[in-house]
């Protein structure tokens, strides 16, 4: 940096974020020889974004930029974006190319080149220009759009550039200005899927900003009164939290208490029913199983608003052995389902909705079915409630009284069945990714309607 066309005019700040290595005697070392240069040390680690928002917030500069240890810019770059952003007030942000490359032999060898693009807001959605590693933006933009969002772990910038966009364009640069690492120690590489979902949590919230005209503020997604109650988010955050501070994120964790009323250890079928805020649906749901023709059966209710308490008072009202399971946070059905079948006894497994009402056939239709052919699930005739829902009923809740042997959609388990084994096998519900790798088994799964 300080070899810069520009390093006259520059300030740096350093972050070290609770390092143990010997970062402070390098900076101070530069400090002997360089004017220019601020320190800033912290006891505990930090966040990425956290130590960054620390330097912004220190910082006397007109535009920012972010100086990743294992990147390198070319000597004239941070000239060349700064007047560029001089040159065109009505742009708060400005990126480029940059060579990639990785280390062979203890070399840095270029291996590729990324090409960031023109910029457009379509786009930027599209995946099609992010600014990736090296952008210059104004310091005023933070005054308006607010800071990064610390409940990050890798997408923090990614997040913000949507955050910036709501109010701001871009400027592209059609130069390769520096170099960025591919490394396999680095930040974004680290894990590949934790990367996804954060990125797949920063489309979403903006795609659904966008369509209902909305803007999220200075605090982001993670304190958005809208955004902050999704599933998605809540998983992300608690992911994000277990990530930061190295801990392995299980199932149980989400858990605030699980009670259970069992006493068959072995039964044919397990039900499990995914509740949120549906009191008068889920009792309904429950009075419906006990007039169950075949009894052999458990039920397992996991509630996403952390309260089975009613439930728990009156479980000794059913004719079946019941468990609860409390979780503390909304997860939605995907990963409560996921947990509530670590509950379960029994080597089928069926999904009930809590507003759903079973067929008195429903446990002995599933278990012959799985006991007389070979399937990994099954998916029933769903029919409304009342004839005023059947306008809104979705097409695939009732395709006729025939006999369906087609490999089943992941949609169609919902108030379905599965096999444990299967179903376990791809680790259970996962957004439609998971349950897919079901069809690489070369097996059956059949979609057997049945009224």
């Amino acid at each position: 940096m300080e070899n810069q066309t520009i390093a006259d005019r520059l300030e740096i700040v350093v972050v070290n974020s609770g390092s143990q290595q010997n970062e402070e005697a390098i900076v101070k070392e530069f400090q002997k020889k360089y004017n220019n240069i601020k320190y800033i040390k912290t006891e505990r680690r930090e966040t990425i974004y956290k130590a960054w928002n620390r330097a912004i917030k220190a910082a006397s500069g007109e535009y920012i930029t972010n100086a990743n240890t294992d990147d390198r810019r070319r000597q004239d770059a941070l000239e060349i974006m700064a007047k560029a952003l001089d040159e065109n007030p009505n742009k708060v942000l400005v990126y480029a190319n940059c060579t990639e490359v990785k280390e062979l032999n203890g070399q840095r060898v270029p291996v590729g080149e990324y090409i960031a693009e023109e910029f457009s807001r379509a786009r930027l959605f599209q995946g099609k220009c992010p600014p990736a590693s090296q952008p210059m933006w104004r310091r005023e933009a933070h005054d308006v759009c607010g800071y990064f969002d610390e409940g990050f772990g890798i997408s923090g910038d990614y997040e913000f550039w949507f955050r910036l966009t709501q109010k701001f364009d871009f400027l592209y640069l059609n130069d390769t200005l520096g170099e960025r690492f591919l490394g396999t120690e680095a930040v974004c590489r680290t894990d590949d899927d934790f990367l996804n979902w954060e990125n797949m949590v920063v489309r979403k919230c903006y795609e659904y900003a966008q369509q209902e005209a909305m803007t999220v503020g200075a605090t982001g997604i993670s304190k958005h009164p809208v955004f902050s109650t999704w599933p998605e988010v809540n998983i992300w955050k608690q992911r994000a939290k277990a990530k930061l501070s190295g801990k392995q994120m299980s199932r149980t964790d989400y858990i605030k208490n699980a009670w259970d009323y069992r006493t068959n250890p072995t039964p044919k079928l397990t039900v499990v029913i995914v509740a949120y805020d549906r009191r008068t649906e889920l009792l309904e749901n429950l009075n419906a199983l006990n007039d169950q023709t075949d009894k052999d059966f458990e039920v397992i209710v996991v509630d996403n608003s952390g309260d089975l308490a009613e439930l728990k008072n009156c479980a000794d009202e059913f004719n079946y052995g019941l468990c609860g399971v409390e979780l503390n946070l909304n997860l939605g059905p995907s990963l409560a389902r996921n947990i509530g079948t670590e509950f379960a006894k029994a080597g089928y497994i069926a999904f009930l909705d809590d507003d759903a009402v079973a067929d008195k056939h429903l446990v002995r239709n599933i278990v012959e079915h799985f006991e007389n052919h070979r399937i990994s699930g099954l998916r029933g005739k769903v029919l409304p409630k009342t004839q005023t829902d059947l306008q809104n009923i979705p097409v695939n809740y009732d395709l006729g009284d025939q006999i369906i042997t087609t490999a089943c959609e992941v949609s169609s388990l919902s108030n379905g069945g599965a096999s444990m084994s299967y179903y376990l096998a791809p680790k259970g519900w996962s957004f439609r990714i998971e349950y897919a790798k079901l069809r690489k088994k070369k097996l059956k799964a059949y979609s057997i309607f049945l009224m």
